[in-house]
């Protein structure tokens, strides 16, 4: 195997829409085969991943920004949050207005309503409207479904791994204090991704490359978000994308072209990995 190259999914695989161009289909083909191995890293959970490893044929990745990794379509790592961590974000969430959601390795709980949008195929099946409804309106539906109460008996013995409040930056500080033993991360202005501290998309390709018995130097990483420059800092290259944000661009080694103008093509013809 030649190198492993990892893919953040919104903003770098697919477009604010969740549209996967069709030249990043094609690019990741032709990185299989010349024998590099595809690796998604995301802040997602693992039910929003799933489909997007069917349309780029991906079978590994690290999920919920490192806190779950499945490789060649097994799991070789989970990292649940502690309960009482999971049910005090909750509360304090609630006391203050903001929206939240949990993250297992299978399923994401909220309200029925919330929780039925998040199910991949449900997901699936409305990804495309995301091309023709304003990304605002989106996230303003999904504050107020996620602002609803969650149903203890939901997620009650259920193993969380990330928790997602729904909240703009500048109130991160409310968090942040309080929860010393947590890493907050973002990849959207309107909502942080709660995990456990020293976990990271970082920490998770280090264990990749452990599991596979690889070398660091062997590593690329594709992202354009805050909670992937860790990511392109720790691999041999990384690489921004055209619409990443400014503080992603100035830490990666190469900036590539914009995912809707075939940034990934691009960026990996660039590196002459296809």
């Amino acid at each position: 195997m030649k190198k492993i190259v990892f893919f953040d999914i919104d903003g770098t695989l697919v477009t604010e829409g969740n549209h996967a161009p069709e030249s990043a289909k094609k690019a990741v083909t032709a990185l299989k085969k010349n024998g590099a191995l595809p690796v998604i890293a995301t802040g997602r959970a693992p039910s929003m991943v799933w489909d997007i490893c069917e349309e780029f044929g991906i079978s590994s990745y690290i999920a919920m920004n490192g806190q779950y990794i499945v490789l060649e379509g097994e799991a070789v790592f989970a990292n649940p949050l502690p309960p009482e961590t999971v049910q005090t974000l909750i509360e304090d969430s609630r006391a203050n207005s903001h929206g939240v959601f949990l993250c297992g390795s299978d399923e994401i709980y909220g309200n029925a309503l919330f929780t039925m949008m998040y199910r991949s195929s449900f997901f699936q099946a409305i990804k495309g409207l995301g091309r023709y409804i304003p990304k605002s309106l989106t996230q303003f539906v999904v504050k107020r479904m996620g602002s609803r109460p969650i149903s203890e008996s939901k997620y009650a013995d259920k193993d969380i791994y990330q928790v997602v409040i729904q909240m703009s930056e500048e109130k991160d500080v409310l968090y942040r204090k309080k929860f010393p033993h947590c890493h907050f991360t973002r990849s959207s202005p309107y909502s942080v991704d709660v995990i456990a501290k020293g976990v990271s998309k970082a920490s998770g390709i280090h264990r990749v490359v452990d599991h596979l018995g690889m070398d660091m130097k062997d590593t690329v990483a594709f992202g354009d978000n805050l909670n992937d420059l860790e990511m392109l800092q720790t691999v041999e290259m990384g690489v921004a994308m055209g619409n990443a944000r400014p503080e992603v661009k100035r830490v990666a080694d190469a900036v590539t072209d914009s995912v809707d103008r075939d940034g990934i093509v691009k960026g990996l013809k660039q590196l002459q990995l296809i």
